[in-house]
């Protein structure tokens, strides 16, 4: 794995044969904001971080320009708050079909990443309608097989049935999970951003700022605690019902993906839809909250004279793969064998950071 600006994570497990008996997980990641944010005008930071942390560019700008807003004790109008919201569920819905269509299929043999599908998907993402019609139509025709509503309706016995016909490359994949979902974590959860409330938000921003190593180790109710799809997802009847049966592990991580990608289209139409929190803080101080593919981004900015003076942000990856967190739990719960190695690489890609990951495997 080449060294990035951006850091990489490595991920060490232990075992004994019969048991994992340690992980342990390192990262590299730079905390570049207050660096490369310091001194700065608030349109100036806004405008750069998009462009300095291209992967989630959009929710990175959206989160930016309402911290800062906040912090000089303004709102993002209506309008830039709409566009905004469809240019990130249109991202959102593009790193979802990345890694269902790309990631999933290629560590699997004999499965093929469906790049045509991703290619009308990345070729009409500058549109919110053109890229909702396409995404319909692709996840009707390609993927699911079916229409969209009747497929959101299934329960967990309609699923199986569904995956089990193996017409498409995802029934396929799908079919070939576990009964038993594999790393498995049902530990604490970070709620979504609509149902994150204001003073819980309000005091991350505040450590943030006092403590920048809370967002090297971010922690929820003095916990570390999970943020992603399945987080948003869980109260989906089918998701609930995948969980109660079968655990929350790496199937029902992908299975989140899946209902969030097929109810994207419609929201993509609506004209209520959120995806953004923020607040003014004392002392000139913002946070704000956007959800991403990956889970919640946090950005929390202090201004003097007009310019930034502290800047911190705390990216999904934060929260998912702290050292005694989601990641290390699930990963302590596979099964030593030969296939490990596969089966850790798959737990961590369902997690899906956001920078370069190894994984390496020792017998104790």
């Amino acid at each position: 794995m080449h060294a990035s600006p951006e850091g990489s994570v490595t991920i060490k497990i232990t075992h004994t044969g019969l048991q994992i008996e340690r992980t342990t997980i390192f990262s590299t990641r730079p905390q570049l904001a207050q660096t490369l944010f310091h001194g700065r005008t608030p349109d100036d930071a806004s405008n750069a971080a998009g462009l300095i942390f291209s992967l989630c560019g959009k929710a990175q700008t959206f989160a930016a320009q309402a911290c800062c807003a906040a912090a000089a004790g303004q709102h993002l109008a209506d309008d830039i708050l709409h566009r905004h919201t469809r240019a990130v569920m249109t991202e959102q819905a593009l790193e979802h079909a990345w890694r269902l269509l790309l990631d999933w299929p290629r560590h699997h043999t004999g499965y093929l990443p469906d790049v045509d599908t991703l290619q009308i998907l990345r070729h009409t993402s500058t549109d919110a309608a053109a890229f909702s019609a396409a995404l319909a139509d692709r996840l009707t025709t390609r993927l699911l097989g079916q229409p969209l509503q009747s497929w959101l309706a299934l329960d967990l016995a309609g699923l199986t049935t569904w995956y089990e016909t193996r017409h498409t490359m995802l029934q396929n994949l799908f079919a070939g999970l576990p009964e038993t979902d594999t790393g498995r974590y049902q530990g604490n959860r970070l709620p979504a951003v609509t149902s994150l409330h204001p003073d819980d938000l309000c005091n991350i921003g505040r450590q943030a700022l006092q403590h920048p190593d809370f967002c090297r180790t971010p922690v929820w109710h003095g916990q570390p605690a999970e943020t992603g799809a399945v987080t948003r997802m869980h109260n989906h009847p089918l998701l609930a019902e995948w969980i109660a049966q079968r655990g929350c592990g790496m199937g029902a991580r992908m299975l989140a993906r899946m209902l969030e990608l097929a109810q994207m289209p419609a929201r993509l139409t609506s004209q209520d839809d959120t995806l953004l929190q923020s607040h003014a803080l004392e002392n000139h101080t913002g946070v704000a909250a956007a959800e991403t593919a990956r889970g919640m981004l946090i950005h929390t900015v202090q201004l003097q004279n007009r310019r930034v003076l502290q800047y911190r942000i705390i990216a999904p990856t934060e929260w998912n793969f702290h050292p005694a967190g989601p990641v290390t739990q699930a990963l302590g719960t596979l099964s030593p064998g030969t296939c490990l190695q596969q089966q850790a690489m798959l737990v961590c890609q369902a997690f899906d950071p956001c920078v370069a990951f190894a994984i390496e495997v020792k017998h104790a």
